[in-house]
């Protein structure tokens, strides 16, 4: 599959690609491979994209007795690029 050309048509069906995150597990793809895929588009000014920070929540194990302690990542687990 070709990304490049999915996401481009993509985009000129819907006008939009609220979050890539979603879009990669869409066409089953990496999400890297769609972050790279957009980056490049994007110094070729193609398209516009703008990043948002996504917030989340992971499990930590805190060592004997203490069970699980749950940390909110403030930075987020990953970038999603809205197009």
């Amino acid at each position: 599959m070709d990304i490049e050309v999915t996401l481009l048509r993509t985009l000129n069906e819907k006008g939009e690609i609220a979050d890539s995150g979603e879009f990669a597990a869409s066409i089953k793809a990496d999400h890297l491979a769609v972050v790279g895929t957009i980056k490049s588009l994007q110094s070729a000014e193609m398209i516009v994209s703008s990043v948002r920070e996504l917030e989340c929540i992971r499990s930590n194990s805190r060592g004997r007795g203490q069970g699980r302690a749950w940390i909110a990542l403030r930075a987020g687990c990953r970038a999603a690029h809205k197009l």
